[in-house]
């Protein structure tokens, strides 16, 4: 076997025993048997087994977060010295996650599976992992801030955060909620349903902010 295919066998192999089994019980000799591997191959690839959890996340945040970027870069070119529209800067960020979604639900569930084994077994990967995300966060947070300066940096993060949120909330929705219906016409397309998130994120870093670190308010 190559050392790319022994590469994408061991990750293949740590991502199914993380979800299936968590973090911590996912042992290093587990995956290296049902891998068919030995020790030496996982320390020569990853270094440790926090880096082969991280390169599990890995593998799936960094081409969402490229193509966040390269939405983004493309928003900031043509707008030039402008700030860029808050609903582009909401899509950009949102659009390359659901069409991960739409175009592989099974990987979208296994993503969710493992995101939710961190959260709830080891704060030690948490922390691993959304360090992948402080650049990204920083760069968005840097257009947010263009578009809204009225807001403060603080508030920024915080409606960031709220974001987030909701993109995770619409990830996970399983199957029977999404089937729930309030009437007969109550049905829109995906796209439409995307767009509707987006007004919904917009309004929510445009609330007036009275009372919250208003920039200029009175102290």
């Amino acid at each position: 076997m190559s050392s790319e295919k022994t590469r994408k066998k061991i990750l293949d192999v740590a991502e199914q025993m993380i979800a299936e089994h968590g973090i911590g019980r996912a042992s290093l000799r587990m995956i290296v048997a049902k891998a068919g591997v030995n020790l030496a191959a996982v320390n020569y690839h990853f270094g440790s087994k926090q880096g082969l959890i991280l390169a599990v996340f890995k593998r799936h945040i960094d081409p969402i977060n490229n193509e966040r970027i390269r939405r983004l870069d493309a928003l900031e070119a043509e707008a030039g010295e402008q700030p860029v529209p808050l609903e582009k800067i909401i899509e950009s960020f949102l659009l390359p996650a659901f069409q991960m979604k739409l175009k592989d639900p099974k990987q979208r569930q296994r993503i969710m599976r493992l995101f939710g084994r961190m959260h709830a077994e080891s704060r030690e990967s948490q922390k691993l992992v959304f360090e992948e995300f402080s650049t990204i966060f920083q760069r968005f947070h840097a257009a947010f801030q263009k578009t809204l300066p009225i807001l403060t940096p603080a508030l920024v993060a915080w409606r960031m955060r709220f974001m987030l949120g909701t993109m995770f909330s619409m990830m996970i929705v399983p199957p029977e909620f999404e089937k729930f219906k309030l009437s007969e016409d109550d049905s829109p397309e995906l796209e439409v349903v995307f767009h509707q998130i987006i007004a919904f994120v917009a309004a929510g870093f445009r609330a007036d902010a009275t009372g919250l670190e208003r920039k200029g308010a009175e102290k």
